[in-house]
């Protein structure tokens, strides 16, 4: 009598099943592949059958260890793709652009060197390749050319809003970042000129709310019944562009408007005291003499800080909370300044660098 024997229980006999353990590989493979027939649990490895990058694109001007994009590969051991995979860079078709990327430990592309469009673009296809072998646990791999774009960077485009002014004549300039250029918007704000030309107008450095993507500076020091042209800025790696000129006119005024230095402790011969910006001698010319940092010209910021203007280094920044640190216009740095024993005064970068050693 014919004892039915169906190892998988599919209803269909081992002696006629191409699969008898029912593991999706037939027995002939599994034979040719040293794996067992009869077992579920021992079946080929298969090879991966696709490579993939998260993002075929990279900006310009990054630099060098910039994130390309993750690998993601296809595997039919791995439906889940819950495997563990290496990847290395290899030589063959496609690997032109090899030593322009590395590939680091958690298996992430990046950058070896930092890109510029317009180079690689030179020829019309600013397009790198990258050879990639992925490998699976049991060494089977897949090796395929990845293309990656040099994607373009531009200036940012700002836009002018409408400046408003409160009772107390404190004008509040606006701008909005209508394009950031893809690249990172570095630095916003307004310039301020009483000419069109904008000869040598003052700036005015504002806060980007990233989530508006617009910004508001607080000016303050303007002359009244005064007309004045100002208009919105912002930079990124590729540069500076500004926005449109608009124009308003301060009102007259009657009141005179204390200095800025009005509520500091009086001393002797006309010096003055704050609590944090130390002994100073103020001119009603907008200058004054610092005891720490020589001459300076100072103007508000129509909140609770200063604009300082010093020869050799230009126009700094800083308020109560941030003293002895001053923000650099000119070079957007932060500096940092002490005095030694001997009175010296001394202004350092972040790097610990020495600026200036400060002449008083």
């Amino acid at each position: 009598l014919n004892v039915v024997e169906d190892l998988d229980g599919d209803g269909i006999e081992d002696h006629a099943d191409p699969d008898d353990d029912g593991d999706g590989f037939s027995d002939a493979d599994e034979t040719v592949a040293g794996t067992d027939p009869a077992d579920a649990q021992s079946i080929p490895n298969l090879t991966p059958t696709a490579l993939e990058l998260t993002k075929l694109g990279i900006m310009e001007n990054l630099t060098a260890g910039a994130k390309v994009g993750e690998f993601v590969v296809t595997d039919p051991d791995d439906p889940n793709g819950t495997g563990s995979y290496t990847f290395e860079l290899v030589d063959g078709n496609g690997s032109d652009g090899n030593q322009e990327f590395f590939i680091d430990a958690n298996g992430t592309l990046r950058t070896a060197v930092t890109f510029d469009y317009e180079d690689e673009n030179a020829d019309g296809d600013p397009t790198l390749l990258a050879r990639v072998r992925a490998s699976d646990e049991h060494g089977a791999s897949i090796e395929v050319p990845l293309v990656v774009k040099v994607k373009d960077a531009f200036v940012p485009i700002v836009r002018t809003l409408p400046a408003e002014m409160n009772a107390d004549g404190i004008v509040t300039f606006r701008g909005k970042i209508l394009a950031d250029g893809n690249s990172e918007v570095t630095a916003v704000g307004v310039k301020v000129s009483d000419g069109l030309r904008f000869v040598n107008p003052i700036v005015l450095s504002g806060a980007l709310d990233a989530s508006t993507g617009e910004f508001t500076v607080a000016g303050a020091g303007l002359e009244p019944g005064k007309k004045y042209y100002y208009r919105a800025y912002a930079a990124n790696a590729e540069g500076t562009t500004d926005g449109v000129r608009k124009r308003f006119v301060t009102p007259e005024t009657t009141a005179p408007v204390p200095p800025w230095w009005d509520e500091t402790e009086e001393a002797a011969a006309g010096w003055r005291h704050s609590p944090w910006l130390g002994a100073f001698r103020p001119y009603a010319n907008g200058w004054l003499y610092h005891a720490g940092l020589g001459w300076l010209y100072a103007q508000p910021d129509g909140g609770n800080g200063l604009w300082l203007w010093k020869e050799g280094l230009g126009w700094l920044w800083t308020n109560p909370g941030v003293y002895r640190y001053l923000y650099r216009h000119e070079t957007m740095e932060w500096l940092y300044f002490i005095k030694d024993a001997n009175n010296e005064v001394y202004l350092f970068s972040p790097a610990g660098n020495l600026i200036l050693n400060v002449a008083k």
